[in-house]
């Protein structure tokens, strides 16, 4: 038996799915046709899904070397969908299959939801063409027999969408696990880890199988049989059969993928470079050399793509766990300055709020606290500052002693010239470290209970503004303490560091607007989908994918003992302010693809500026421990641990960083060169212009409205992105060569200001927002569009391009100022301080998007009752049908709107009485409404039934719409006296 690919399957699925696109665009009102109409998002996305699915199994054993064996078995589990699809029957009929000796492969297993489901859209596909080959034989055919075909086919597509919709109620797990022959050996592993680990990491351990067995041209029983005994014969995580199904596909192609980033790119810059040194035009040559960096951007953009179409990521395996072990006490430490009032009541009542709803067993939580820079080591209201906050951790752990916090007193320091927590942040990281296990350190714990040195195993540590939940924690942990997870930590040139295993887990980051202090354009476009900041999202799945490593941004779950032993007291004093990269290099990071945490994000451009300015300078202080020897926080000096690739990895963000300032330079020199110096601009602009096409090609078939949500469309964010691209140009390029040169004069010259940091509240404190300050605090960038504009003055083809490119930087501080603004309208109202106020304003605002969906949706051209629901995709939509219970809820929206004065008494009661009216004369039984109402002619549609569960809504929203009428009085006695008869 061989292999066939899925090329021809999927074809069949595409073939059939025209079928249905086609019955679907004739808008005919038949029975078949109400099935497809009502289903046909359901099935865009089925069939989407499905297609993907088979493309990335791409091939599977076949019989009759056309089509895979599964689809015929899929066919004869399916039928015409005239029999009820459940676990029993699928594995009844796999189980039959397999009585022969032929087994089916795990691909086969994993890919049986697809293509049962592939198996469903074919029929609906077949019932579909057979409907149209029946209206274009009409001409010759009875209305009789006309109807009939028309009854066969709705009948037939009616199965199978429910059969569809029946597999999203199968546990497919449970039938891999009951028909892999595999799945037997798994079960034996030596480690006895294997049935304690969760449902995703036994399907990557299954698909890993596959994967060995295919290389090895092996079949998976044997291959897992081998495996196992070589477990067997193991020590250690060496025992557990997954050490092996992960070690034979690691990927170590980090040194590589960068060798093909700065191969390529140094390939070509050198090619342009030699073609314009050629040309005699020094202008050229230049900005051909300046061109290097802006086409590394283009490689890492078009190589990154290219490897996340053809790379699937691992997911880290992970332990399933209904409590966390005795062995693994974790502590969630939230990290912040107090500074009293608002800010520190938001923070206790955020560790409040996840003491009662993520509080567990053996999990503490706590407020890890420094006080504000002072000139003095104790400044006037620390004492008011710390009283409040002890008593606020008292009530908190009243009756717990699992919620803490801790504070130290300020250390005067060298390089900032004042009194400071020691090391800022790291150093409040490191001492809670010491502190957890009985080591020397200057915290002061309040609240909870003393705490035995060592009882502690991870901490998660988050920012103030990060969100998390309670099953991230679960999965989190469950992730640290499974053996391949745990960290094993080796000498290398004689220092300890993390060679196996993980010190450090990272999730996904994304941004969270709900905490954002103010609602503004600029926080809509630059973070309500992609956002722009590479520490604030931690994308790094796909370097993760080749490495197996990730890159640590600060937030994530940290193995005590891992990180005492590697990276405290490793690195010297007063220098490291970004250390987030370097202690993931020295942890060996582990990157959670399937869990993502939420972050806060500065309320402005200015913000933003603050927090990229200290970033950048943090990236640049950084890289001293790139250096072949390092100096220890004792002053001693040892080797450096650290490989070329991790290196690496701490220059990338100052490489990416420093990027602008490159293509800045690149293009005014290439457009005032003349000749081909347009062309050369266009090199400098590759990665910018590959990212248009890219997201173009990506967004074809996305809509575009966006309803009442506020955030822009597709469209829009892809015209700011490229706007933003060009005109934040000058500004990156200036504010980033200001950044690095502060750095390197305090590293090498002054040896102050090194650990200068603001934090977010600070930094939303700093600015007015007038468009003076904006254009003041971009002056270098104004001042070089100036230059760029002097420079048109050489003439060249290229000065029309550097004129716009001038005026789009000169003009950039402004249009920042006037989408930072903020508008009192109702979607853009900064929240108000009074948080019962603000709880009542988001759920008013909650009401109001239920209400706009009724009143544009809900008038006489739906007979004033509610439509369904309401389609954007393929095309807009209205579903012309109504139910019991979509009445019910209109009737309760309507009364909503009307206390909530949305709506005048006019129009409430104009409304409420084309709706009884409409309800009055739609066709009853037993004066019960039928469950679905065509609102086209108002007839009953087939097949006509009375539902006790609609009814039921129907009947509670009269009753409650008749209490709320009589409440308001009289006026609308004869409203509820029509109700009544209804009722």
């Amino acid at each position: 038996m061989k292999n066939v690919s899925l090329k021809k399957t999927i074809k069949l699925i595409d073939d059939s799915f025209l079928y249905i696109e086609d019955i679907y665009s004739q808008r005919r009102r038949t029975p078949e046709f109400i099935w497809i109409n009502d289903n046909i998002i359901k099935l865009t996305r089925i069939k989407k899904s499905v297609v993907a699915g088979l493309k990335k199994r791409r091939e599977l054993p076949s019989d009759d070397g056309d089509y895979p064996r599964l689809l015929s078995l899929c066919k004869s589990i399916i039928g015409d969908g005239d029999v009820a699809i459940t676990e029993d029957r699928i594995k009844s009929a796999l189980g039959e299959f397999q009585s022969s000796g032929d087994y089916l492969t795990v691909g086969e297993l994993f890919s049986l939801r697809d293509m049962l489901a592939a198996r469903c859209l074919i029929g609906i596909g077949d019932a579909c063409r057979d409907a149209t080959l029946n209206f274009s034989q009409g001409e010759m055919a009875t209305a009789v027999d006309i109807a009939e075909m028309h009854s066969s086919a709705s009948s037939l597509v009616g199965r199978l969408i429910k059969t569809l919709y029946k597999l999203d109620s199968i546990d497919f797990t449970s039938i891999f696990e009951a028909i892999s022959i595999t799945e037997s050996e798994f079960l034996l592993d030596p480690a006895g880890v294997y049935v304690n680990c969760d449902a995703d990491t036994k399907n990557m351990y299954r698909r890993k199988l596959a994967e060995i067995a295919k290389r090895s041209h092996a079949g998976e029983y044997e291959t897992a049989k081998r495996l196992r005994s070589i477990a067997e014969r193991a020590e250690g995580r060496q025992r557990h059969i997954g050490y092996y199904l992960m070690k034979y596909t690691e990927r170590g192609a980090g040194a590589l993928y960068f060798a093909i980033i700065y191969g390529a790119t140094l390939v070509f810059c050198l090619a342009i470079s030699a073609a314009a040194y050629a040309s005699g035009n020094t202008l050229l040559f230049f900005a051909a050399l300046l061109s290097f960096l802006p086409l590394r951007a283009f490689f890492v953009r078009i190589i990154n793509d290219i490897l996340s179409h053809k790379i699937t990521p691992d997911i880290l395996p992970r332990l399933r766990i209904d409590r966390v072990p005795d062995n693994a006490k974790t502590m969630v430490v939230i990290t912040t300055l107090l500074f009293g009032g608002k800010h520190d009541e938001q923070i206790f009542e955020k560790l409040a709020r996840y003491r009662e709803v993520l509080g567990r067993e053996n999990v503490a939580f706590a407020i890890l606290a420094d006080l504000p820079d002072s000139d003095t080591e104790t400044a006037p209201g620390d004492e008011d500052i710390l009283r409040v906050a002890k008593e606020r951790i008292s009530e908190i752990s009243r009756g717990r002693d699992d919620v803490f916090l801790f504070t130290r007193p300020r250390t005067y320091s060298k390089s900032e010239g004042k009194y400071i927590g020691r090391e800022r942040k790291r150093g409040e990281q490191e001492e809670l470290i010491a502190y957890l296990r009985g080591e020397e350190n200057t915290l002061t714990a309040h609240g909870g209970r003393n705490i035995v040195p060592g009882e502690y195993r991870y901490i998660i540590a988050l920012d103030e503004d990060t969100e998390i939940t309670r099953s991230d924690i679960e999965r989190m942990i469950g992730t640290a303490i499974h053996p391949l997870n745990e960290p094993v930590i080796s000498s290398r040139r004689g220092y300890p560091v993390v060679t196996d295993g993980y010190g450090v887990i990272q999730p996904m980051m994304t941004a969270s607007l709900k905490n954002s202090r103010k609602w503004n354009k600029y926080l809509k476009y630059m973070y309500a989908c992609e956002g722009r900041e590479a520490y604030a999202f931690a994308q790094f799945s796909l370097y993760a994918a080749l490495t197996g490593v990730g890159i640590f941004c600060g937030k994530g779950l940290i193995d005590i003992n891992a990180y005492a032993v590697t990276v405290s007291g490793a690195f010297p004093r007063e220098q490291i302010l970004s250390h987030d990269i370097a202690e993931g290099t020295r942890l060996r990071c582990g990157c959670l693809s399937d869990i993502t945490l939420t972050d806060g994000v500065p309320s402005g451009f200015l913000q933003h500026a603050v927090r990229a300015d200290r970033w950048l300078r943090g990236d640049v202080q950084a890289l001293v421990l790139c250096r072949r020897r390092i100096r220890g926080a004792d002053g001693s000096v040892y080797k450096n641990p650290l490989r070329p690739t991790e290196k690496q990895r701490l220059r990338e963000p100052v490489i990416a960083a420093i990027t602008p300032i490159f293509r800045t330079l690149a293009l005014i020199l290439s457009l005032m060169s003349g000749g081909y110096g347009c062309l050369l601009a266009l090199v400098a602009s590759f990665d910018i212009i590959y990212g248009l096409f890219y997201s173009i090609i990506a967004g074809i078939g996305v809509p575009r409205r966006v309803y009442r949500c506020g955030l822009p469309d597709y469209y829009s964010l892809l015209y700011f992105n490229l706007y933003y691209s060009f005109a934040s140009l000058a500004y990156a390029a200036t504010s980033a060569a200001s950044a690095w040169y502060r750095a390197i004069i305090r590293m090498k010259i002054t040896g102050r200001g090194l650990l200068e940091w603001k934090t977010a509240v600070a930094a939303e404190g700093l600015f007015r927002g007038g468009a003076g300050e904006y254009y003041a605090r971009t002056s270098a960038s104004v001042a070089l569009a100036v230059v760029a504009l002097l420079c048109t003055i050489a003439g060249g083809a290229g000065a029309p391009i550097l004129f716009i490119l001038a005026a789009l930087w000169a003009s950039f501080p402004y249009v920042m100022y006037r989408m930072c603004e903020n508008k009192n309208d109702a979607d853009m109202e900064e929240e108000p301080d009074d948080e019962p106020t603000a709880q009542k304003r988001l759920l008013r605002r909650f009401a109001a998007d239920i209400w706009n969906y009724f009143e544009d949706n809900v008038g006489a051209h739906t007979g004033w009752l509610p439509p369904d629901n309401i389609a954007t995709i393929p095309d807009d939509r209205i579903a012309m049908r109504t139910s019991p219970t979509n009445i019910g809820m209109y009737l309760l929206a309507l009364l909503s709107a009307r206390d909530f004065g949305f709506i005048s008494d006019t129009l409430f009661y104009s409304r409420l009485d084309s709706t009884i009216s409409a309800i009055e004369k739609l066709p009853k039984w037993h004066g019960n409404l039928y469950n679905w109402y065509n609102l086209e002619d108002m007839s009953v549609m087939f097949p006509s039934y009375v539902s006790s569960v609609d009814s039921g809504n129907f009947l509670t929203s009269l009753v409650a719409l008749k209490n709320g009428l009589i409440e308001y009085g009289e006026y609308y006695k004869p409203l509820v006296e029509r109700i009544e008869v209804i009722i």
